[in-house]
């Protein structure tokens, strides 16, 4: 591969010692130009405009045809199979994001002949039954959208989308419900759903170590010591392993590690200096929507309420150059202990932070409280937290 990183648009070529390979490589380049920008438009369009589920589901249907169609004009090659593996579930994937499983379907309106002469489709029977709901180890091997597709689709696709109750009061409600325990559900949704170990060690394996990163500390050490029970592949166990015991830094109890980071007006800070203090750690980002909702809904109101009590803010952003940040403090007024990192510097990486907005609580004597905090939209639940550490 070769390009000019001041226009890798126009500039990028691809070569290969095979011709058979080449001839893949550029087409598949060619549809990369071709297609990718008319996905991008089209689904800006339907998040956008919202339009009907039939509406959304026909226009994703048509850049499906047109794409399937497109790729198959170039014959079938070696590598054509998992190139339309990849296609359909990147179309599948956003099916189930806007919720058309299972009313409506991704098909060909007139499937090519070709499609026999391709494995995958072939077995699973392209115009017969629901491909998205296939569960194969070929497209788990070769195909990155399968592997996207699946993990979000088997979390995110219930039985039960609502809870009613004879309860008459919030408080009685209260009582009559489970508490929400995430990490348990997505362990058992990976349980129940697969009958290939090998995708069910993986789907398992990849909800924990996200798990850590967004769920309570405690919760996910179940799942993983129950899982461990389960005699996953020893590959999985190994990277489960090792992740829980450098988490064992960030586990409610432990010595927050201390990093020091420059503010606003070029002053390092150190979170070491803030001890003595309860810290609310929000790591967040400029070009981040739901932390820009937190922080101009919802933040002004917490810091408000805590103005007078011992409770100190800090807030890290991770994703931008330090003049968008300035800016962005400036629109927002976020106030606080203001600092910038990045999430490839090691405050990131030691804290675990793989997305945002996350946040921690850490209790008066520099102790990590909670490493997965409630935000300041859940009102009750973080105010209660601090009111707790702060008598």
């Amino acid at each position: 591969m070769d390009w000019d990183a001041q226009d890798d648009k126009n500039t990028l070529t691809i070569t290969s010692a095979r011709p058979e390979r080449e001839k893949e490589l550029r087409a598949a380049l060619s549809e990369e130009k071709s297609y990718t920008p008319q996905f991008r438009a089209l689904l800006q369009s339907l998040y956008k405009d919202l339009p009907a589920d039939s509406i959304k589901a026909a226009r994703l249907n048509q850049l499906f045809n047109e794409e399937m169609k497109a790729v198959l004009a170039n014959g079938i090659q070696a590598h054509t199979g998992t190139w339309l593996m990849d296609l359909y579930y990147r179309y599948a994937e956003q099916m189930r994001s806007l919720n058309l499983f299972p009313a409506y379907d991704l098909s060909l309106a007139d499937a090519p002949a070709e499609l026999k002469n391709i494995p995958f489709f072939a077995t699973a029977g392209f115009n017969h039954g629901k491909l998205y709901q296939l569960e194969s180890e070929d497209a788990f091997l070769h195909s990155s959208s399968y592997r996207d597709f699946l993990y979000n689709y088997i979390r995110f696709y219930d039985p039960f989308r609502a809870t009613t109750t004879l309860a008459k009061t919030p408080e009685e409600q209260q009582q009559r419900e489970l508490p929400f325990t995430p990490a348990w559900k997505d362990y058992y949704s990976g349980l129940r759903s697969f009958r290939v170990k090998l995708i069910r060690d993986w789907f398992i394996s990849k909800c924990i170590l996200d798990g850590f990163a967004f769920y309570n500390y405690e919760e996910v050490s179940a799942v993983y010591r129950d899982f461990l029970t389960r005699d996953p592949a020893p590959y999985y166990a190994a990277a489960l392993k090792e992740n829980y015991n450098k988490l064992q830094s960030l586990k409610p109890g432990a010595a927050a590690p201390d990093f020091t980071l420059a503010d606003e007006h070029g002053w390092q800070v150190s979170l070491s200096s803030l001890k003595g203090k309860v810290i609310y750690l929000d790591f967040w980002g400029v070009y981040c929507g739901p932390c820009m909702v937190e922080i101009n809904d919802h933040t002004a109101q917490l810091h408000e309420k805590y103005k007078d009590k011992n409770v100190v803010f800090v807030n890290i952003c991770v994703d931008a150059s330090e003049k968008e940040w300035k800016n962005t403090l400036v629109k927002s007024r976020l106030k606080g202990v203001n600092l910038i990192t990045q999430f490839s510097d090691p405050v990131c990486s030691t804290y675990n932070i793989s997305g945002i907005p996350h946040y921690y609580l850490i209790d008066q004597a520099g102790r990590i409280v909670d490493n997965n905090a409630p935000r300041p939209s859940q009102g009750n639940m973080l105010t209660d937290a601090l009111d707790k550490l702060i008598k």
